[in-house]
Parts: C-alpha cells; structure tokens; sequence
C-alpha cells in the first residue's frame, strides 16, 4: 500500500497538498484493492475513516482516528464480519 495510490471518490485525480495526502479519499493496495476510505491530513488518517481487509473488502475498523491511529468510538470487525468491538 502507498500513499501513492491516494485517490478522491471518483478516482479520477489525487487528492494532495504539497505532494502529500490531503483531504476525503481512498487508498488501494497493489493489487487495487480497497483499503481505506476516509479523511488524511499531512499523510496521516484523521477525523473519520474506514479500514478494509483488503484481501476479503469486509469492513475491518469504521470509526475515529487521531493522528494515524484508531481513536475514539468506533467499531472493530472479524473476517466474517462479525463485530468485534
């Protein structure tokens, strides 16, 4: 996964502010598969966001971050979709 692959909703053009991620996006891996959907700031996941098992695309984290880190309320997901926490 880069930052590289730091896209808008639409995919049509990267969302960044002085060649670093910025703003409401989505990140892909490798193999083009969804990994995050949410706000980044200076490169790092911020406000609201969620985290994708890329290799199955279930819901892994929906909820708050904080510089980078989950953070706050939110909800925490298995493989089998099946709420964690």
């Amino acid at each position: 996964m880069g930052w590289s692959e730091f896209w808008c909703i639409t995919k049509r053009r990267r969302n960044s502010l002085n060649g670093v991620p910025f703003g409401y996006g989505c990140i892909y891996d490798d193999e083009n598969r969804l990994v995050y959907k949410g706000f980044v700031y200076e490169g790092k996941k911020v406000c609201y966001g969620t985290e994708f098992y890329g290799d199955v695309g279930i819901i892994e984290y929906d909820g708050g971050f904080y510089n980078g880190t989950r953070y706050g309320c939110g909800r925490l997901n298995n493989k089998k979709n099946e709420l964690i926490y």
